[in-house]
């Protein structure tokens, strides 16, 4: 599960250790969500430029994401990718 956050608080890092990636729209390489991802293992994108967050998807640039696509976080160079549908 990738989690998609405007930004994270302390309530839910339960949820951040719990995932396999995390994107935020607020933040940046030292943020709340970049250092609980890190202690956690888990991979993060902080401060994703154009990302939009509904009920049933994810926006980024124009480019709609829905729920259950598999998408590949790659958070050390910043990349996220979705599966071909």
């Amino acid at each position: 599960v990738v989690v998609a956050l405007e930004a994270t608080s302390p309530a839910a890092v339960p949820t951040m250790v719990k995932a396999a990636g995390i994107l935020t729209v607020l933040g940046g390489p030292e943020s709340h969500a970049a250092v609980v991802a890190r202690g956690a293992g888990v991979a993060a994108i902080a401060s994703v430029q154009g990302l939009r967050i509904t009920s049933g998807s994810i926006t980024i640039d124009g480019s709609t994401v829905m729920v259950g696509t598999q998408l590949t976080v790659d958070g050390s160079r910043g990349h996220l990718r979705a599966a071909p549908t």
